[in-house]
């Protein structure tokens, strides 16, 4: 797999990356990279954008909206 960072959250706290293939009918998945784990927050920029809009937790920090932002 390849991913293409687009943007940084907290001076690098994590970066926010979309994969990349050549399968155009391959869904295009959203993922944190946390420098150490990659973890998929949403199958398509669409979904991102929509819950990094609402503050959904699991999309903005990879982790359950329950608990909220890592300090």
């Amino acid at each position: 797999m390849r991913f293409f960072g687009f943007a940084d959250f907290l001076l690098d706290s994590h970066i926010y990356a979309i994969e990349l293939h050549e399968d155009v009918t391959r869904p295009t998945a959203i993922v944190i990279d946390h420098g150490v784990t990659i973890l998929r927050i949403a199958d398509s920029f669409t979904g991102f954008v929509r819950g990094y809009l609402a503050g959904d937790g699991s999309v903005l920090f990879g982790q359950d909206s329950a608990i909220g932002p890592s300090a």
